[in-house]
């Protein structure tokens, strides 16, 4: 069987038509491998972003005024605080509720107080617990005179010194662990 010349031809374009093809075909195969990982990079990339702005931020502040009292935890972060644990101490005693630390007439009724009862809590972005906190204004209502107020406010003032607080928390991923600690000063007035 002998071929003519233009049938050798056409199957010789044929075939390298069909490599053609096939090597356009892997090309793009390749390519959409080499995109589709990108893509992957790139959503993971945004996903630590995400993951890294809803960071919660604990701090704890206390007030300096002379008529009112507050030691407060607040999350000045921009995620949620899974909080786990949390210790208050002072010279080697350890209580759920800061107020039991402060040893002022056992008669004062608190303004508010926040005990660490359960085991987790969440404190939301921009918000607070206020740990303990005393004013004049309770104190006064409650029938005490001008100067014995001044006394218990002032005592509050020299006892809040060595108050140490550890909370240990996460972020919402439970990806993040964070351990605040901080003790108090004396705040001389």
């Amino acid at each position: 069987m002998i071929l003519n010349i233009s049938d050798l031809i056409k199957t010789i374009a044929l075939v390298l038509s069909g490599i053609a093809s096939l090597i356009a075909i892997s090309i793009a195969i390749k390519s959409e491998n080499r995109n589709a990982k990108r893509f992957e990079a790139g959503l993971a990339v945004q996903k630590e972003i995400a993951e890294k702005s809803l960071i919660p931020i604990l701090t704890v502040y206390y007030s300096e005024n002379i008529d009112f009292k507050r030691i407060e935890l607040f999350n000045a972060g921009i995620g949620t605080a899974i909080i786990n644990k949390v210790t208050l101490s002072k010279n080697g005693k350890t209580v759920k509720s800061l107020h039991e630390l402060f040893e002022l007439p056992n008669k004062i009724k608190w303004d508010s107080y926040w005990t660490f009862e359960q085991n987790k809590y969440y404190l939301s972005a921009g918000k607070s617990f206020h740990l303990v906190e005393l004013s004049e204004k309770n104190l006064r209502d409650q029938g005490f005179s001008k100067i014995e107020i001044a006394n218990i406010l002032d005592l509050w003032q020299k006892q809040m010194d060595g108050i140490k607080i550890e909370i240990y928390y996460e972020d919402i991923f439970g990806k993040n662990s964070y351990k605040y600690e901080r003790v108090l000063p004396k705040i001389p007035y």
